[in-house]
């Protein structure tokens, strides 16, 4: 997971799947990708695509990995 945070794979990272990022915060957190404060916070919101978010931005994800796709997608 630790090499999903650093380039070139970082800058290159698209969301939309949970492969090789665990998307459960159980796993994150036993694994010491996050802390206890950072799991309890994320695992308290209702929304389970915010909470995605929130667990991958928690691990060290840049937030261009949410919105990079737009850019990919945009005809030429």
């Amino acid at each position: 997971m630790a090499a999903c945070l650093k380039d070139p794979l970082a800058s290159r990272m698209v969301h939309g799947s949970d492969f090789p990022v665990p998307v459960n915060g159980h796993f994150a957190w036993s694994r010491g990708f996050i802390s206890w404060r950072d799991f309890r916070r994320c695992q308290n919101n209702p929304n389970i695509l915010e909470r995605d978010y929130q667990l991958k931005r928690a691990m060290g994800f840049s937030p261009e990995s949410f919105t990079r796709i737009g850019r990919l997608l945009r005809r030429a």
